[in-house]
C-alpha cells in the first residue's frame, strides 16, 4: 500500500471506520487527499505555540502545523484545534481539526493528510482514542459500544479507559473479545489519565482519585489543588500541576508522596514526551524540562535570505520569476513571491518588477542591471544581462559625427517614446530626455544639454547625435568604417545600427569571389531547379544565411529569358556553387541550340531522354548521360565500332552501340 493509503487508513481507524471499507472504496483515498488543505502561509511568523507533541511536532494559534518530514521541517495550514502523539516512540501523529476530522502524519510523509469521511471529533487522546461531540468513542477497531456521554479518555496501546460526564469510569482491554467494563464512579470528575495499571480522575475541587483498574483495590485520593495531571510514560508516576503554578510528582511505588519537581514554575498544563517534558507556562511560552534544566521551545527563526531567478541572462520582452527563499533555525526553507517593497532594480530602463504580485520582473531594454533583496537586514542579490540579436538601422555618418536614429534605440535601451509636433518625450530609467526636431541641444531633466548636431531626419528616420548617449553615461559607442555601422556598447552587451550601405558589404564580405558569378549567364543541362533544359538563365543573386552555429549556407537565385526567377536548394559551403556551375552535366557556358544546328525532333527526343538509331555520340550523351562503361574498337576495314554501358546487369542496365559515331543498336 502507498504510504498516503496507510496515513489515510490509520486516521479513518482512528474516526471508527473500519478498514475493510477504507480498503475497499478506490475513492476514499483521493477523496482523503484532495482533502488535505496545505496553504502557503506567512500568518505563522506571528503565531503563538498553543499544543506540543515533541520539538519536530508542534501547534500554532492560526492552525498551522510545524512538523517533521522525510526532507526536513514543513508548515502545514490544517486549521488543527489540537494534536497528539503515541508516547511509544512511534512515528504516528493525530490532530483534529476545528471541523471535527482528523489528519494523520509521520516524519516520513510528504504531507499530512485529512480523512475527509471523517467527522464529529472532539478530541483525540492518549494513542488514538477518538472522543465525539456526541459522547461515543471510537479506535482502531471502530466505535466502542456500551459507552455513551464520554468527556474523556486515556489509551495506552490497546488499553483504554473512559470517563463519561455522570462520572462513571470504563476500563478495556481493547481486544476483540473484550468489552468495556465499568471500575468506578468519581463524583465532579473532569479529567482521566491511565498507566499500565491504574486510572488518575482529576476533580473539580483538585484532588486526584486513583482507580486499581485490575484488582478491587479500594480508590485513593491524592493531591489537593491540582489544575491537571498526567503519568509519565514507562513509569508509576503522576506528575500534576497545582493551580499556583508549580509542579509535583506522586510515586505509586512509594504510597504517593507529594514531591515537588524543582525549576518549574508558573505552569499551566504538561505534555509528556519522550525525550523531555513539556510546560506551558502562564504567558504562553513552552519549554522543555530535562534533568533538572528547562530549554525554551520557540518558533524557528529567520537565519537567511536568497533571492532567486529562473535566469541571469534575458532578452527584450522575456519575464523573468523572481522568489525569496527564506532559511530559518530549524532548516525549513521557505520559497515566496517576493513583495514589490523588497526588490530593487538598479536601472529600471533594463527591467522593472511587475506589480500583480507575481514576482516576475518584465526585461524592458539592453544592458545590465543589479536587482536587489533588501529586507530584514539580510542583503541578496544578482546580475540581470539582457541583450538583443536585433541589428538596428538608420545610422549615418554626418559631417564627422554618428547619428543614431531616435525611436529605435530608446526603445532598445528600454525607454519609452512619445512623438508630439516634432518632439520627442524619452523616459528612460531616472531620466526624462526631450529631443526638438532641427534643434542642437536637448532637455535631460529640465536641464538644456549641448549636442554635437542638429536632430534630423536622414533616409526617412529622424537620428541624434550619438555623443548624447556618451554624456549621459547610457552607453559608449564607436564607428565601424569598414562595415559602415555604430556600434554602442552597454555594459558588456554590444548594439548594431547599420547604414543603408552596411548590408551591401556584409555581404560582399560573406560572398568572397562568389560575387563574381553574378550576372553571368549559364544554359541549365540537368539541373532541374532551374528552369526548362537548355533554357537560358542568369545569376540574379547569391542569398547567404548562417544558422545558430555560424555555419553559412548559399542559396543561387537565377533568372530566365522570360523574367521568372528560380530559387535553388541552400549549400553549406562556398565552394559548392562554382563546383556547381562548372558541371557541364548540369550547366552549360555556351548556347547548345546555336553550338549543334540538330533538328527539332532530335532536341524533342533528347529532352525526353529517347535514344534512337542514328544518333551520332554527342546527342546520346546529352540525352542519357556519361556511359559507366564506354569500349572503342575499329574492323580490318577500318570501321569504327563503339559500346557504351549504363549501370550492371543487376541494376538499371541499358547500352547503346555506335559504327562510325552512328547508333546501329539499343539495348534496354
Amino acid at each position: 500500500m502507498r504510504k498516503t493509503g496507510i496515513i489515510v487508513l490509520a486516521a479513518a481507524m482512528i474516526c471508527g471506520v473500519t478498514a475493510g471499507a477504507t480498503l475497499n472504496n478506490g475513492s476514499t483515498a483521493a477523496a482523503a487527499e484532495k482533502a488535505t488543505n496545505v496553504i502557503a502561509n506567512n500568518s505563522w511568523k506571528t503565531a503563538k505555540i498553543i499544543d506540543v507533541v515533541d520539538r519536530d511536532n508542534y501547534l500554532l494559534d492560526d492552525g498551522s502545523l510545524w512538523r517533521k518530514s522525510i526532507d526536513g521541517p514543513v508548515i502545514e495550514k490544517l486549521n488543527l484545534k489540537g494534536i497528539i502523539g503515541s508516547k511509544d516512540e512511534s512515528v504516528d501523529y493525530y490532530g483534529w481539526t476545528q471541523d471535527g476530522k482528523v489528519a494523520n502524519w509521520d516524519n516520513y510523509s510528504d504531507h499530512a493528510t485529512v480523512a475527509a469521511q471523517s467527522s464529529g471529533v472532539k478530541e483525540i487522546t492518549g494513542e488514538g482514542l477518538a472522543i465525539k461531540n456526541d459522547g461515543t468513542i471510537s479506535w482502531g477497531r471502530g466505535e466502542v459500544e456500551g459507552i455513551s456521554d464520554a468527556i474523556d479518555g486515556d489509551k495506552v496501546s490497546t488499553y483504554f479507559t473512559v470517563l463519561t460526564r455522570s462520572g462513571d469510569v470504563w476500563y478495556s482491554t481493547g481486544y476483540a473479545e473484550s468489552k468495556p467494563r465499568k471500575i468506578g464512579h468519581v463524583d465532579g470528575a473532569l479529567d482521566i489519565k491511565m498507566s499500565t495499571a491504574y486510572a488518575a480522575v482529576l476533580k473539580e475541587d483538585g484532588h486526584v482519585t486513583m482507580l486499581d483498574m485490575l484488582t478491587n483495590e479500594p480508590p485513593r485520593e491524592v493531591g489537593s489543588d491540582i489544575a491537571s495531571i498526567l503519568w509519565k510514560k514507562g513509569t508509576h508516576v503522576l506528575i500534576t500541576v497545582h493551580r499556583g503554578g508549580t509542579v509535583w510528582s506522586y510515586d505509586r511505588l512509594k504510597k504517593y508522596p507529594a514531591v515537588q519537581i524543582s525549576g518549574l514554575s508558573n505552569v499551566v498544563r504538561l505534555v509528556d514526551s519522550p525525550d523531555e517534558l513539556f510546560a506551558q507556562l502562564k504567558d504562553g511560552s513552552w519549554v522543555g524540562y530535562k534533568d533538572g534544566t528547562t530549554t525554551p521551545l520557540s518558533l524557528p527563526t529567520l537565519t537567511g535570505m536568497t533571492l532567486l531567478t529562473t535566469s541571469k541572462e534575458a532578452a527584450i520582452g522575456d519575464s523573468i520569476q523572481l522568489n525569496v527563499q527564506e532559511t530559518y533555525s530549524n532548516g525549513y526553507r521557505l520559497t515566496r513571491h517576493p513583495e514589490a517593497s523588497e526588490i530593487e532594480v538598479e536601472k529600471p530602463q533594463v527591467a522593472e518588477l511587475l506589480q500583480d504580485g507575481s514576482g516576475k520582473l518584465k526585461v524592458r531594454g539592453i544592458g545590465s542591471t543589479a536587482v536587489s533583496l533588501r529586507t530584514e537586514g539580510i542583503p541578496s542579490s544578482f546580475t540581470l544581462k539582457v541583450a538583443s540579436d536585433q541589428t538596428l538601422t538608420g545610422a549615418a555618418m554626418l559631417n564627422g559625427s554618428v547619428y543614431l536614429p531616435v525611436q529605435s534605440v530608446f526603445k532598445t535601451l528600454g525607454g519609452s517614446v512619445t512623438v508630439a509636433n516634432q518632439t520627442f518625450t524619452i523616459n528612460l530609467g531616472k531620466n526624462n530626455i526631450v529631443l526638438q526636431k532641427g534643434s542642437s541641444s536637448a532637455m535631460v531633466n529640465g536641464k538644456p544639454v549641448a549636442l554635437k548636431g542638429k536632430i534630423q531626419t536622414v533616409n526617412g528616420q529622424v537620428v541624434f547625435p550619438g555623443t548624447l548617449l556618451t554624456d549621459l553615461k547610457l552607453g559608449g559607442f564607436k564607428w565601424n568604417r569598414d562595415r559602415q555601422q555604430a556600434e554602442l556598447a552597454v555594459g558588456v552587451t554590444k548594439l548594431v545600427i547599420e547604414t543603408p550601405e552596411t548590408a551591401k558589404i556584409i555581404k560582399a564580405i560573406d560572398l568572397g569571389s562568389l560575387s563574381k558569378l553574378i550576372g553571368k549567364t549559364y544554359w541549365v543541362n540537368n539541373f532541374y531547379s532551374a528552369g526548362e533544359r537548355f533554357g537560358k538563365v542568369t545569376v540574379k543573386d547569391i542569398e547567404v544565411s548562417t544558422d545558430p552555429n555560424g555555419v553559412k549556407s548559399y542559396e543561387v537565385i537565377f533568372q530566365g529569358a522570360n523574367g521568372v526567377t528560380y530559387n535553388t536548394f541552400s549549400m553549406v559551403g562556398a565552394s559548392r556553387i562554382p563546383q556547381m556551375l562548372s558541371d557541364s552535366d548540369q550547366f552549360l557556358t555556351y548556347d547548345p541550340y546555336k553550338k549543334y544546328q540538330w533538328s527539332q525532333a532530335i532536341w524533342n527526343k533528347i529532352k525526353n531522354n529517347e535514344v534512337s538509331l542514328g544518333m551520332n555520340t554527342t546527342q546520346v550523351q546529352f540525352a542519357w548521360g556519361n556511359p559507366t562503361v564506354r569500349e572503342k574498337g575499329s574492323a580490318s576495314n577500318g570501321t569504327q565500332v563503339e559500346a557504351w554501358v549504363y549501370g550492371n546487369r543487376s541494376l538499371y542496365f541499358k547500352a547503346v552501340g555506335f559504327v562510325n559515331g552512328k547508333v546501329i543498336e539499343v539495348w534496354l
